[in-house]
């Protein structure tokens, strides 16, 4: 098992890799996932001796099994505790699998399979405590679920803990937000939940989807298209490291919804390339409740700036994979030049 050292290490050399591609914030997606609060003592000793290059959001884990939710809260840490550089903001669970799994959670079964809807991680109730109880303390949920049966599972422990305790601005996200109905992305809109997903799923991945789900229904996987128009507020990011770091695969995959293979997935979900910035940038920033301060290129925010080889707005969709990061930039110093 890793200790304090080899993750204040890993920290500073994952953070060091994200500058090279001009990513300058980032969510630690489970902090205390594998390790407990070993990970947590890490990302603040990194940054009390200067080995923390990027800004982290800290998600803890806060699931059924693995928590350091409790830990956290008798520690005398709330959510927002920190500053622009480490802050604690979210809380992670998990709610089913992966569609190449064939374990996402699905109202429908899998290609193949008549008998596999994929599984559940939590039942009904398990969630819905685990999420009341992050809800009341503050913090913004962020919840891996895939398939609709899984959205549908979270969908219901936001609403109840709304109910309970009403927090319409706490933007409880949906991690990964893959295959879901257009009544539960109405239902997205009316409690204000935010679809996290990784676009260059759809890169990676696409073909796999075909695969096991179908070509139409496959179509339909991560949304952006008809999120944006239903007037949510999609981020985009990778999912390293079950995908590589590199957010031009992203970015391509947002513009083209074309795979690794070449096969187009619902073109009618592609966005321009400014949307899909957008969804890197400033709907990023706005997931992480940092709107005000980080996302956009404006007087008085933070200067964090990343300088690409080519502009991606006057380039061939099919350049956007051989785009480099020349320069990166946080809080006005260089940080990265190639």
């Amino acid at each position: 098992m890793p200790d304090l050292d080899d993750y204040i290490e890993a920290i500073e050399a994952g953070g060091k890799r994200m500058l090279s591609y001009g990513i300058t914030s980032t969510m630690d997606a489970a902090v205390g996932m594998s390790n407990g609060w070993t990970e947590f003592a890490a990302y603040e000793a990194a940054k009390a001796t200067g080995r923390l290059p990027v800004r982290v959001s800290m998600c803890l884990i806060g699931d059924k099994e693995r928590n350091i939710l409790e830990e956290a809260t008798e520690k005398g840490y709330v959510a927002g505790s920190g500053d622009d550089m480490l802050r604690v903001r979210q809380v992670k669970i998990f709610i089913d699998g992966s569609i190449g799994g064939k374990t996402a959670a699905m109202k429908t079964p899998y290609e193949g399979a008549e008998d596999n809807h994929g599984l559940f991680c939590l039942t009904q109730d398990e969630t819905d405590a685990l999420v009341k109880r992050a809800h009341d303390l503050g913090y913004q949920m962020a919840v891996h679920a895939i398939g609709d049966a899984a959205i549908e599972r979270i969908l219901n422990a936001f609403r109840a803990a709304q109910e309970a305790n009403p927090a319409p601005d706490r933007r409880h996200r949906i991690e990964h937000c893959g295959w879901l109905s257009h009544e539960q992305i109405a239902t997205m809109v009316e409690l204000g939940a935010l679809p996290a997903p990784q676009p260059d799923f759809i890169y990676y991945f696409g073909d796999q989807y075909v695969e096991v789900r179908g070509k139409e229904a496959s179509d339909f996987a991560y949304p952006m298209r008809t999120w944006i128009d239903a007037g949510l507020r999609p981020s985009a990011s990778t999912d390293c490291p079950v995908t590589p770091l590199n957010p031009f695969a992203g970015l391509y995959a947002m513009v083209t919804r074309t795979t690794d293979r070449g096969t187009v997935l619902g073109a009618d979900q592609a966005l321009t390339m400014e949307e899909a910035l957008n969804a890197y940038t400033l709907e990023s920033a706005y997931a992480s409740h940092e709107e005000e301060i980080k996302g956009r290129l404006v007087p008085g925010q933070l200067a964090d700036i990343a300088v690409f080889s080519q502009d991606l707005f006057e380039i061939a969709p099919s350049a956007i994979l051989d785009t480099t990061c020349e320069m990166t930039l946080l809080g006005g110093k260089v940080v990265f030049q190639k």
